[in-house]
């Protein structure tokens, strides 16, 4: 696996389980849920970075 690749499955590893994350339809974009773990916080921050995404939610809760 080149660097590159590498570095885009590490900034997609949050959306391993449905349950870490949820789709805000009003904004068009992703929300992690308080049921992420770290390196799913983690990998969404590199997410956001390496897409120049600047928003900042804080996680949702889900039953």
């Amino acid at each position: 696996m080149n660097r590159m690749s590498a570095r885009y499955h590490t900034c997609m590893d949050w959306m391993d389980d449905d349950n870490w994350y949820v789709i805000d339809k009003k904004h068009d974009r992703f929300i992690l849920t308080d049921k992420a773990p770290e390196h799913a916080r983690e990998s969404f921050e590199l997410y956001k970075k390496v897409n120049d995404f600047d928003w900042n939610d804080s996680p949702v809760h889900i039953e």
